[in-house]
């Protein structure tokens, strides 16, 4: 029996991007009222930052057995550039642990410790870099993975890897101001959405596991206060 995955990702992200300081004035004896305006952007910060984002999936075979699932955990440090100087930002795994079903954890080794730098202003619309990766992640990097007890990733997995890092700077990347019209910086009242009119269809190369005409459509990130 073949097993699908869920189109169902529960993302954890520890992002410490959203700063709710009330523009808005508060109702009489200090307390928020459902007409206040809200920052959700905050202000950039040139401090080291630290943040875990956690991914849970469910696998769930054509007849909709319910096959277990997979956990994946990444530790990043990032070392923001000061862009007023034209620096990128300097992203530093800390730790990548995965665990199958109810198997033990394991870790990637060559994971920990390996650095990339991020350049938003380097990518184009589709959030490509000049050689067309996607958020400017080799995805060569995350073949041929071994975990903690030496066992070679299977391709899928190794996928979901590269993918947690790929996720987290799209969420990251969205809650900043201005990288596209209707962005979070937007939502300023309860009951704002976020839901943009276009849809992005962009090149994916996600490695020599898969070849040639993969595309992802309809990356757009939803929000609603």
């Amino acid at each position: 029996m073949k097993t699908k995955y869920l189109a169902i990702l529960v993302c954890t992200a520890l992002l410490a991007l959203i700063s709710l300081g009330a523009a808005g004035a508060a109702a009489e004896g200090g307390n928020l009222t459902l007409t206040q305006e809200y920052d959700l952007v905050g202000n950039r910060s040139l401090e080291t930052q630290y943040y875990l984002m956690e991914r849970d999936i469910r696998l769930i075979a054509e007849d909709g057995t319910p096959k277990g699932g997979e956990k994946y955990r990444l530790r990043l440090m990032i070392e923001p550039g000061d862009r007023s100087l034209g620096e990128a930002d300097r992203y530093t795994c800390r730790g990548f642990a995965m665990q199958k079903g109810d198997g033990p954890e394991v870790t990637i080794p060559t994971l920990e410790g390996w650095s990339f730098d991020f350049e938003r202003g380097s990518l184009d619309e589709a959030m490509l870099d000049e050689q067309g990766l996607f958020f400017g992640i080799p995805h060569t990097r995350f073949e041929g993975l071994s975990d903690s007890s030496g066992k070679v990733l299977e391709p899928i997995n190794a996928y979901q890897v590269y993918d947690v890092f790929i996720g987290f700077l799209s969420f990251s990347t969205y809650a900043e101001p201005g990288w596209r019209s209707g962005g979070i910086q937007d939502l300023r009242r309860i009951g704002d959405t976020d839901c943009p009119s276009g849809r992005l269809r962009v090149p994916y190369q996600p490695g020599r596991y898969y070849q040639g005409g993969v595309h992802l459509q309809g990356w757009w990130v939803h929000a609603r206060i």
